[in-house]
């Protein structure tokens, strides 16, 4: 079980998390765990950045195949 500080502490396991969410569906889960990360100051790196923006998009996409 990954705790709720690692997630908010480790940009690593952060962003494993996020991917996680992404891949089993939840992309708006995935994205609060990353804003959640950035919420408390912690610095992203390059690799949390891509998620995010891949995760967005997919939500966007799946707004417009079901709108």
């Amino acid at each position: 079980k990954v705790s709720e500080k690692n997630l908010l502490k480790d940009v690593n396991t952060a962003t494993a998390a996020a991917i996680f969410y992404g891949k089993i569906g939840k992309p708006n889960t995935g994205i609060n765990v990353i804003k959640n990360y950035l919420r408390v100051g912690s610095k992203p790196n390059i690799k949390m950045l891509s998620i995010y923006l891949d995760l967005l998009i997919a939500i966007t996409s799946s707004a417009r195949e079901s709108g």
